[in-house]
């Protein structure tokens, strides 16, 4: 029973830690798009994923 508190509380965590880089980049893809720079909405989806796989190797790194 305590996993599980623990595993809902840790997912929790996780996804209101994710909330404020999501937002803006999904208003400047959106935005983007709705102005038909697909390309350009694109590069900032790429962009912004590559940003956040280096945050979370660093992270994963760091904790290993």
């Amino acid at each position: 029973m305590t996993i599980l508190i623990v595993s809902i509380v840790a997912f929790t965590f996780g996804f209101i830690g994710s909330i404020p880089l999501t937002g803006p980049i999904a208003a400047m893809v959106l935005s983007a798009s709705v102005q038909q720079r697909h390309g350009v909405a694109v590069r900032i989806g790429l962009g912004a994923a590559l940003a956040e796989a280096i945050y979370a190797a660093v992270a994963f790194w760091g904790f290993s």
